[in-house]
């Protein structure tokens, strides 16, 4: 995947909305790619969105699991858990998402 210009987030390539009562899910080729390739509980759906809506907002692994443990009562173990087999899935994907987050952060501290 080419990403296009200095400040493209990776996670930015969202195709699809879901809505369901007042959230909004994304949903992308990532997730779609690796939920095709395993059987998941219908939980890890709903994480696994979650995980990609914190990723469209340039958040890390540790991040994501502190929002999603205060905001969506979901047990960070679960969050980590969900997001380690993604990137196991989609290694390529998730070193440029961890390059261009590097690249924002040290971007900011400057």
């Amino acid at each position: 995947m080419a990403l296009g210009g200095d400040d493209s987030n990776p996670a930015s390539y969202i195709h699809t909305v879901i809505i369901i009562g007042n959230v909004n899910f994304c949903l992308s080729p990532l997730m779609l790619h690796s939920v095709s390739m395993h059987a998941h509980k219908s939980w890890s759906w709903q994480v696994q969105h979650l995980i990609e809506k914190c990723m469209t907002f340039g958040m890390s692994m540790e991040e994501c699991m502190e929002a999603l443990a205060k905001r969506a009562d979901v047990e960070p173990v679960v969050t980590s858990t969900v997001w380690k087999e993604l990137e196991k899935e989609n290694k390529e994907f998730f070193d440029q998402y961890k390059q261009w987050m590097s690249e924002k952060r040290s971007a900011s501290s400057s």
